[in-house]
């Protein structure tokens, strides 16, 4: 992804974003004042992961800045995970978690209701362990189960070109051993041996 740089709205011939296209986000010089900007949600409890929701049948995650009903999600979750950073080291006292919204467009029904569009977000994935594999050496092992479609993590290793993959690969082959998978025609992710 790469922003545009389209000054005033985009248009089919000047954006990069529509002529790839993507949605316009807010790294982008438009700055959202054209229509291919990305509008979010505003899902119903229990309905951000389905195709009803615009964000998940764009295979996006809510984003809190742009999705009106997870934005409190958002809020709460970020206020469990600071421990009271940076007040504690201010000497301060810790001030409450927000409220979620009782009233306008953006009430929720159920206080405790949220969004479950947002696992990579708040950092809510899978836990991974390294073991033995009855296939072969090592392997990664989930500690606990998970559901179809669900969120394991996100991938953060290094990501290369199908020729250094085709190079690379030659020589796991020798060795029998290869830590390469294919992400799309362009780019392939490369795992270091642990």
């Amino acid at each position: 992804y790469t922003p545009c740089t389209c000054v005033g709205p985009c248009t089919a011939k000047t954006c990069s974003c529509m002529r790839d296209g993507n949605f316009c986000e807010r790294f982008c010089a438009c700055r959202g004042t054209c229509n291919n900007r990305f509008g979010g949600c505003n899902c119903r409890h229990g309905t951000c992961r389905t195709r009803t929701c615009p964000c998940f049948a764009a295979a996006r995650e809510c984003d809190p800045d742009l999705c009106k009903r997870c934005t409190s999600s958002a809020a709460a979750c970020a206020h469990e995970r600071r421990d009271g950073w940076p007040f504690s080291e201010l000497c301060m006292p810790i001030p409450a978690a927000p409220e979620p919204p009782v009233t306008g467009p953006d009430a929720r029904n159920d206080p405790g209701e949220q969004c479950m569009n947002m696992r990579l977000l708040m950092r809510q994935h899978k836990h991974i362990c390294l073991g033995l594999s009855a296939v072969a050496g090592w392997g990664a092992f989930l500690k606990y189960g998970a559901k179809k479609n669900e969120l394991l993590g996100e991938y953060t290793g290094e990501l290369i070109t199908q020729v250094e993959a085709d190079r690379r690969g030659k020589i796991y082959d020798r060795v029998n051993c290869s830590f390469l998978f294919n992400l799309n025609e362009q780019v392939t992710p490369h795992t270091l041996p642990s």
